[in-house]
């Protein structure tokens, strides 16, 4: 509300002002400054402001913009009509018109006649471009006005499309890993392994996490990264030797906020299509901080088997579209193959 009233206000001293240059401009510009001039100025002045009021507030957004042509142009040439004759009779009432040579010359009434004709068509002719100068000026205002009103509207979409994109894209992390977690954790069932246990509690910590804490739109580093770390030993637990995993954290965690669930769609894939139990499979996670730069490598083995097409899962090109839209101007993503060894590389700049 003190937004709105401060924008009124300063709107209200911004044409209070304009209109005050506007009355006393022809003073600046040599004028005789006299009573008589002033009163004739302000009478002038006032039509022309009720004028372009009138225009930008009637005649604009209910005829022109609608496309009203006909109706627009017949109000306008109606006021410019009532402009013209208040101006020449308000001269005529007031006498102001001190143009006329008293002194007497050949043919005084032929010449006094001539004068008088020449001053009445200047008090038509000068209301009729002051009248037009004020309309031109008034509708290019309202034009304007429309459309940073119309930017604006679209930012304010354009903002509210971008937040249930992201709403949407996160709703969607959560079911994809919780069933990639689950299909772990029934695998060891299977085996009547005795750390299925175990795991179930490392799932409950993932869950706790995904329900308390990523529902904020920031989270701190450190528990993303214990949340990270949890996930790679419940991964331990399932995978049979002849498969390394490396995972290496260097950095202050604590003070830094980033977006939940954004990292681990990386490890994730490099989890689903990096082992191969025929041959030795390797996987090296490293997160590293350096000042507000986050550092995310990822390297695995690439298993032939496993491999499908980058577009075959929701995973990596909804943490694409969400690094686009979170950081458009603040993160490098390098994804290659060299080797035999898939390499992601993540780069973000965070903001605190």
């Amino acid at each position: 509300m003190d937004n709105i009233l401060n924008f009124r206000a300063n709107k209200f001293f911004i044409h209070l002002a304009g209109w005050l240059c506007f009355l006393f401009y022809p003073f600046i510009l040599g004028v005789p400054f006299r009573e008589d001039i002033l009163i004739k100025l302000f009478f002038q002045t006032s039509l022309l402001a009720t004028f372009f009021y009138i225009n930008s507030a009637i005649f604009v957004p209910h005829f022109l913009i609608k496309r009203r042509i006909a109706s627009y142009i017949g109000s306008v040439i109606l006021v410019i009509a009532i402009i013209v004759a208040a101006n020449y009779f308000f001269n005529h009432l007031f006498d102001l018109d001190r143009t006329l040579a008293d002194a007497p010359k050949p043919n005084p009434d032929l010449k006094r006649a001539a004068r008088q004709a020449n001053h009445a068509l200047r008090r038509i002719v000068r209301p009729v471009f002051s009248s037009l100068f004020i309309l031109a000026a008034s509708t290019s205002y309202v034009l304007l006005m429309e459309w940073f009103k119309n930017e604006r509207k679209k930012k304010e979409i354009e903002n509210e499309n971008l937040v249930s994109e992201l709403s949407f894209l996160r709703s969607q992390v959560s079911p994809h890993f919780l069933f990639n977690t689950l299909n772990n954790i029934y695998s060891l069932s299977l085996s009547s392994s005795s750390l299925t246990s175990n795991a179930i509690m490392k799932l409950s910590l993932l869950l706790r996490y995904m329900l308390y804490e990523a529902e904020a739109k920031q989270v701190s580093l450190d528990k993303e990264i214990e949340y990270i770390s949890n996930y790679i030993e419940l991964q331990k637990m399932r995978i049979r030797e002849g498969v390394t995993i490396s995972f290496v954290t260097q950095g202050d965690f604590v003070s830094k906020l980033i977006e939940p669930m954004l990292l681990i769609p990386f490890i994730e894939n490099a989890f689903k299509h990096g082992i191969n139990y025929s041959k030795a499979s390797d996987i090296k996670i490293e997160i590293t901080l350096l000042g507000n730069e986050l550092l995310l490598r990822v390297e695995n083995t690439i298993n032939n088997s496993a491999r499908q097409p980058e577009a075959s899962g929701i995973g990596l090109s909804n943490v694409k579209r969400r690094l686009s839209l979170l950081y458009p101007d603040l993160h490098t993503l390098d994804i290659e193959e060299i080797n035999g060894i898939y390499i992601v590389i993540l780069k973000i700049i965070l903001n605190k």
